[in-house]
């Protein structure tokens, strides 16, 4: 296999793969692979299971505990496997290895968007699917798994398999948030919904954690907002703020801001309001994060 121009031993790429976002756990492969098909996932995935190799699938490395590093045996990047291939009758039909940023720049243009997007859009679709992917939707629609139509995966022997609830139903829920042990996603098919165009997003300073989970809970129960967080951080002086962050979506007249921020027993001058248009905030954390 080290002929195989996908296929790859040098140092930098191993050390690359030896790491991960959390910067906590160094297991060091042996080989590298970077596979632009599932064809070649495939071909990669009966190679290591001949050879008795650990054979693990990373996206764009932010797991935090190792999750897709290979003591030993075969790293296979996602990356290359990032096509949009179909965008039609409210869904989208990606590549695995394509970011979430993408998928909502296909959807967008057409006027549509994925229920569900986590908050840093530069992680993979198949990296957070094999996680779970949560974000500040999941308070109304659940995690990014509980919306996937169907799947294309290559399991542990090799073969490649399209799946759905329906049709192989226990390789397509034994790969959502299953981190990659029960095969490695390389396409899915993910249903959009009608996008907004602007975004009334919160950031409301809290006295104490309970006050803010207190403002949580309130909220979330009302659902009053589309999008629901909470930010719990110190300082450099060691003193703890607890902010309550939430938005709602509209595309016309925006929202009343006393209706939403009603009965939060919250200061008048707690709450920092900004309206920003969809994408923007969808693509906050781009700068200055990560």
């Amino acid at each position: 296999m080290s002929t195989v121009p996908w296929f790859l031993t040098d140092s930098a790429e191993i050390t690359v793969a030896a790491d991960d976002f959390g910067h906590v756990v160094h297991e060091v492969p042996a080989w590298v692979a970077r596979p632009t098909d599932a064809e070649q996932v495939a071909a990669l995935a009966r190679y290591a299971a001949a050879e008795g190799l650990t054979f693990r699938p990373r996206g764009c490395g932010h797991s935090v505990y190792g999750q897709a590093q290979a003591d030993g045996g075969v790293v296979c990047y996602t990356g290359g496997l990032d096509l949009t291939y179909d965008i039609s009758s409210g869904k989208l039909d990606v590549g695995a290895g394509a970011r979430w940023r993408a998928v909502l720049a296909a959807a967008t243009r057409v006027g549509m968007t994925p229920l569900v997007l986590t908050d840093y859009l530069d992680l993979s679709v198949g990296g957070t699917l094999s996680v779970g992917g949560i974000g500040g939707a999941s308070h109304h629609h659940g995690p990014q798994v509980d919306h996937v139509l169907d799947l294309e995966v290559v399991i542990p022997s090799g073969e490649v398999i399209r799946c759905s609830p329906s049709s192989h139903p226990d390789v397509f829920f034994g790969v959502l948030a299953g981190q990659g042990s029960a095969g490695i996603i390389t396409r899915a098919t993910i249903p959009l919904v009608p996008a907004p165009t602007r975004v009334r997003w919160y950031k409301i300073l809290c006295p104490s954690v309970a006050t803010l989970i207190a403002c949580q809970r309130i909220v979330a129960r009302e659902r009053r907002f589309g999008y629901l967080e909470g930010q719990i951080a110190a300082d450099e002086s060691g003193r703890w703020s607890y902010v309550l962050e939430a938005g709602t979506f509209y595309s016309a007249e925006p929202p009343a801001d006393a209706a939403l921020l009603d009965g939060l027993s919250l200061s008048p001058d707690s709450a920092e309001i900004e309206d920003l248009d969809y994408v923007s905030f969808c693509d906050r954390m781009q700068d200055g994060w990560l």
